[in-house]
């Protein structure tokens, strides 16, 4: 009777070799695919929700503002008091009201979270919470897994915040601008307008630049941080919701473009930020041993308002993915040219560009 032999310690050896050689070839193509399907997966979200902001301004002959904001300017003690829900909003007493993305969930065919959100309350009121902490999928891109991100940051009155707010992956394009206001703190004609604004109204016919010619949608990532508003849906601002290039800044170094990072390592000038993510660097914090909001009040003035803005950005290798205006949804290189991205976020500069610049 034949004797069956054994595996020897060398052919073991070289077993295990092959087949971790085969693992470390599999591995990186596993990982590209993944990613490769996440990249297709965000970009239909992002033609989902052009398709639901198109849908609403057929309903309402207009676009959903970037967010609504009920102001009253006649009264200079509206956020003092036990008005814990008011803002300064840059010197502006004011309620915040729904962001854009919020105001098209019927669109999406997600009633009962729009429903279930009491308009005649502030976003901030606790009763709001049943909508403001969703996650909701056509807002978040796998590869940011934002889902399981939000943002709770509690501060000093009157700007004192006790709602929660869920965190996704895409914002509306504000402009090529900061936040603008005049010294009397009411809002100024924004340079380089985008198509979404604070109680913004724009209509097809304001886009004079075509709808093709200009970005209503990008990508943003999310933040673990709780005082880091970056992503948070429901928020109408820019750097939650929204996004702006800053192309009203004297140093051009501070025009964000996708993924963009200035030399001076700064990066996104939006509140409530966190600078602990290479991807997602920030400077608004004047002390980043301090919660964002905790900055001393006198410091706040310091902060000019049009330093409020935000770039979009992905962890999609080389840029992120835009949505127009006219539903096509695109990817914008992070090397983009500043004088290109500047005009596909304004709608008034009629100054066409073409395929071979974006």
């Amino acid at each position: 009777m034949s004797r069956r032999s054994a595996f020897t310690l060398i052919e073991l050896l070289v077993v295990i070799a092959i087949i971790a050689i085969l693992i470390a070839i599999l591995l990186p193509a596993v990982q590209y695919a993944r990613e490769s399907a996440n990249k297709t997966a965000c970009r239909n979200n992002l033609s989902n929700l052009i398709k639901a902001i198109s849908s609403y301004e057929t309903g309402h002959k207009a676009f959903p503002p970037g967010g609504i904001f009920r102001a009253d300017y006649g009264d200079s003690n509206l956020c003092t008091g036990t008005n814990s829900y008011c803002t300064l909003n840059q010197g502006r007493h004011s309620e915040i009201g729904p962001s854009c993305l919020l105001l098209i969930l019927p669109q999406l065919e997600q009633d009962n979270i729009y429903n279930a959100f009491n308009m005649k309350l502030p976003l901030r009121s606790p009763a709001n919470t049943t909508t403001t902490t969703q996650s909701i999928e056509v807002f978040m891109c796998k590869s940011d897994m934002s889902g399981t991100k939000e943002f709770t940051v509690a501060s000093d009155a009157p700007l004192a915040y006790s709602g929660t707010l869920r965190k996704g992956n895409y914002a509306v394009n504000w402009g090529a601008h900061g936040a603008d206001y005049d010294l009397k703190f009411v809002k100024a004609q924004p340079l380089l307008q985008g198509p979404f604004g604070q109680s913004s109204f724009t209509r097809h016919q304001d886009v004079k630049d075509e709808l093709s010619n200009t970005v209503f949608l990008a990508e943003v990532l999310a933040n673990l941080f709780s005082d880091d508003c970056r992503g948070a849906w429901a928020l109408p601002v820019i750097g939650a919701s929204g996004f702006a290039a800053g192309g009203d800044d004297p140093n051009p170094d501070n025009w964000l473009t996708p993924n963009k990072r200035p030399s001076d390592q700064s990066g996104d000038r939006i509140p409530f930020c966190n600078n602990t993510d290479a991807k997602m660097p920030c400077t608004q914090v004047v002390n980043e041993s301090l919660p964002a909001l905790q900055m001393p009040v006198t410091l706040r003035p310091t902060m000019r308002p049009s330093q409020h803005r935000a770039a979009p950005r992905s962890y999609h290798s080389g840029g992120v993915n835009v949505a127009m205006g006219d539903g096509s949804v695109r990817f914008v290189s992070e090397n983009v040219e500043v004088g290109v991205w500047i005009k596909v976020l304004t709608m008034k500069n009629r100054d066409p560009f073409g395929d071979n610049e974006f």
